[in-house]
């Protein structure tokens, strides 16, 4: 089945706005041809596509952090609500999983072929 790619672009877009997708992958279920098709068309590249589900995502996180109250009981709420405004130090801080890596690493590579004659 051929698909008109700019009719498909324009309900990809419309499923975007009116479903409130923040995902790319989601967007197969509301248009007919295959998430490899639209990969395919490099639709996932496309910047207005991008720009709607950009602005879905920004509406679900202003949301949601309206939905946090910061005198609330909840310590999971407080904790996720601390570290979206925390400074790098103080999120370093409230991490219990912390890599540093210091050093150097060099490399030498000496390869001596030999070669035996019949």
């Amino acid at each position: 089945m051929a698909y008109d790619k700019d009719k498909v672009r324009e309900e990809v877009i419309a499923a975007i706005r009116g479903e409130k997708l923040t995902f790319f992958a989601d967007v197969t279920i509301y248009v007919e041809p295959t998430l490899k098709c639209l990969y395919d068309w490099e639709f996932h590249e496309c910047e207005d596509i991008k720009r709607e589900l950009a602005k879905n995502k920004l509406d679900a996180k202003r949301k949601l952090r309206k939905q946090w109250q910061f005198d609330t009981a909840a310590p999971a709420l407080q904790l996720a609500a601390y570290k979206l405004m925390a400074e790098k130090e103080e999120l370093e801080a409230l991490t219990m999983n912390k890599v540093e890596q210091s050093g150097s690493l060099t490399i030498n590579w000496n390869e001596e072929r030999t070669y035996e004659t019949k």
